[in-house]
C-alpha cells in the first residue's frame, strides 16, 4: 500500500501516514519500521508501507521512501481545509443561536426559565 506522510516526530522517529485505501491512518512507532534507515520520512513524502492492525490502531511494519516531498503541500492543505470547515460550522452555529435569540422573550420569564415567543 502507498501513503503520504502527514506528520513526523524526528526525535522519536514517529510518523503518521495517510494510506491510499483511505481507511485508518497508519502510525510508525519508531525508526525500526524503516527499510532504509538513512532517510527518515518527512511530511509530504510518498511512502510504500506494510501495516499491521492492533485493536483500533494501524501500525507500519515496513516503510520505504518512494518520493521525497512529492506531496509537500498536502499536510498544510489538510489543516487549512479543516480550519475552514470548523470556522464555517462555528459561523453557522452562531447564526442559528442569534436567530433563536430573536424569538426568546426573557422579560416575562421566571428565573432560570426561558419562554419562546409565538410567531
Amino acid at each position: 500500500m502507498y501513503g503520504v506522510v502527514l506528520w513526523t516526530d524526528k526525535k522519536r522517529g514517529r510518523a503518521v501516514v495517510w494510506c491510499d485505501d483511505h481507511d485508518r491512518l497508519a502510525f510508525m512507532r519508531d525508526r525500526s519500521a524503516l527499510t532504509d534507515s538513512t532517510h527518515a520520512p518527512q511530511p509530504g513524502d510518498l511512502v510504500k508501507i506494510r501495516c499491521r492492525d492492533e485493536g483500533q490502531m494501524r501500525y507500519c511494519t515496513a516503510v520505504t521512501l518512494v518520493g521525497s516531498g512529492n506531496f509537500a503541500n498536502l499536510p498544510r492543505s489538510l489543516v487549512e481545509a479543516t480550519q475552514a470547515v470548523v470556522s464555517q460550522a462555528r459561523r453557522s452555529q452562531d447564526a442559528q443561536i442569534e436567530d433563536l435569540s430573536r424569538h426568546i422573550d426573557v422579560s416575562r420569564s421566571a428565573p432560570c426559565v426561558i419562554q419562546i415567543a409565538q410567531g
